[in-house]
């Protein structure tokens, strides 16, 4: 419990700064999937600051109930801003699902629940997205094989993470738990990174003259003779 407070703190501060990063990158390269993420990266933040005072007021239902929506969310917007990057169409029914699946966190809560009860149909759902994010990854990217590949496992064994934590409620204030959780995060939030970076069509630029600010390019192609790139 003594190496609880520190773990979760300093995963929290680590999600704000991922967050913070999306938004900047989001600021050069204005593309809907680098909003999404920051949106999802900040949902997960609210996840980790919930998390961080539920010891000090155990008898509230309303936070837990905000922490496992914050997990919902986030794992939603997740998966929403990788299919918007990878240039398919969201499948609806993880919407469809998502609705019930808030709806049995605000009843298995406030009806008390047991803790396995409560947490087993979100977190298997969320395990399923997480899971099937990586893949979609790992099969869309074949160019890229390395980052992808890096992304899509992280993803995978994430949501392997997240499918054994309704089983983990005696250890749930297990601090490397906490630790290897945030460990997968930040492999997987920077694996985004490179994934983009290197997604054809997109370079990297140094700071133009009198401008201290880097930007992002996209090859644009044109019918003309002369050859066109426009700043994004």
């Amino acid at each position: 419990m003594s190496w609880l407070v520190p773990s979760i703190t300093a995963t929290m501060v680590g999600t704000a700064i991922l967050a913070a990063c999306y938004l900047y990158v989001y600021s050069l390269d204005r593309q809907p999937y680098l909003k999404v993420w920051a949106i999802s990266w900040a949902v997960y933040f609210i996840r980790y600051a919930l998390l961080l005072v539920m010891p000090a007021r155990q008898k509230s239902p309303f936070l837990l109930i905000g922490n496992q929506l914050a997990c919902l969310l986030s794992g939603i917007l997740l998966l929403y801003g990788s299919y918007l990057f990878i240039g398919k169409k969201f499948p609806r029914i993880f919407l469809y699902l998502s609705v019930p699946g808030a709806l049995w966190i605000f009843i298995s809560i406030l009806n008390r629940y047991s803790f396995l009860a409560m947490s087993l149909p979100t977190f298997g759902f969320l395990a399923y997205i997480y899971i099937w994010t990586g893949v979609i990854f790992i099969k869309a990217f074949p160019s890229e094989k390395k980052e992808a590949a890096v992304v899509g496992a992280g993803f995978i064994v994430w949501g392997i993470h997240k499918a054994g934590y309704p089983f983990l409620q005696p250890v749930v204030w297990f601090a490397p738990g906490v630790s290897f959780s945030a460990f997968i995060e930040f492999v997987v939030a920077l694996g985004l990174l490179l994934v983009y970076f290197r997604k054809p069509g997109m370079i990297y630029r140094p700071a133009m003259k009198n401008s201290g600010r880097p930007f992002l390019q996209a090859r644009i192609p044109s019918t003309s003779t002369d050859s066109r790139m426009e700043g994004i």
